[in-house]
This record gives structure tokens, C-alpha cells and sequence, in this order.
């Protein structure tokens, strides 16, 4: 498998991870969200008239294939073995904060959140910021090409 595809197959087991994280604090009422981000975006993208049986799957693939495509880049721009897993899975916590960053500045506006949550609570910046946090350190850690594979 070359670095892209291995990376992007990285990037959706780290979705995968995160988003366990996520539904599970949502189950135990820990959650600053009024809805998880993905499907918040996709109903903002479809105005909000869409039926859930189109919102839930177009959230997932999204999801899944935004995640599954930054841990492709994440893979390009990792230099191939610096360090083992340590290395990298650090390495890829700092790639899961900066797209964090990404989130907080340019897409919460988006779905009317305003800039890290200012119009939900402090605590939603908080939490997607751990959601980024494990979506990362897994992608380092199982990016083969951040632990010097191919």
C-alpha cells in the first residue's frame, strides 16, 4: 500500500477512534454540543431541509472521508522514520490540534457556533479539542509512514 493510501486508511481508523470518543461522552450527557459537528455541518450545507435518512450517511461519509483525506496529507508531510511511534504519535496529536484550529476558526462559524464555540460554551472548544487530540495520536500512531515505513 503506498504512503497516500496507507495514510488516508490511518486517517479513517483515527475518525473511527474519534468519533467512539465523541458518541460516548454524547451518551453519558458530556458533550457542549447541540449536535455532533459532522451532522451540524451537513444540515447547514443542506439547509436543514434534508430527511435524516439523507443527513446520518452524507455526515458519515463526510466525516469519514474528511478524516481518512488529512491523514493522507498527514502521511505526505510526515518525514519517514524520525523516531518510532513516540515520534509520531506526538507528531500527529500536534497535526490533530492544528486541524482542530482549522474547525474552531473557519467551519464552528459555519454551522453558527461562532469561533470555539463563543456562541455555545467554552467547553465545546474544550471537548473537540480532545475529540482532535485522540483523532491525532492514533493517526501517529498508526501511520506507518510516520514510524518509518513506507
Amino acid at each position: 500500500m503506498g504512503r497516500l493510501a496507507s495514510g488516508f486508511a490511518a486517517g479513517v481508523v483515527a475518525t473511527v477512534w474519534k468519533t467512539t470518543a465523541a458518541i460516548a461522552g454524547r451518551r453519558q450527557g458530556l458533550t457542549a454540543l447541540p449536535a455532533p459537528f459532522p451532522l451540524a455541518l451537513v444540515r447547514r450545507l443542506l439547509g436543514g431541509r434534508a430527511p435524516r435518512t439523507v443527513e446520518y450517511p452524507a455526515a458519515a461519509v463526510a466525516h469519514l472521508g474528511y478524516g481518512g483525506t488529512m491523514g493522507a496529507l498527514f502521511a505526505a508531510l510526515s518525514p519517514r522514520g524520525d523516531g518510532g511511534t513516540a515520534r509520531a504519535t506526538a507528531r500527529g496529536a500536534a497535526w490533530g490540534a492544528l486541524l482542530w484550529l482549522v474547525q474552531q476558526l473557519v467551519f464552528f462559524p459555519v454551522v453558527g457556533w461562532g469561533r470555539f464555540g463563543r456562541d455555545l460554551s467554552r467547553a465545546a472548544a474544550a471537548e473537540t479539542l480532545f475529540h482532535h487530540l485522540v483523532y491525532g495520536a492514533v493517526l501517529g500512531a498508526v501511520t506507518p509512514a510516520g514510524r518509518g515505513g513506507r
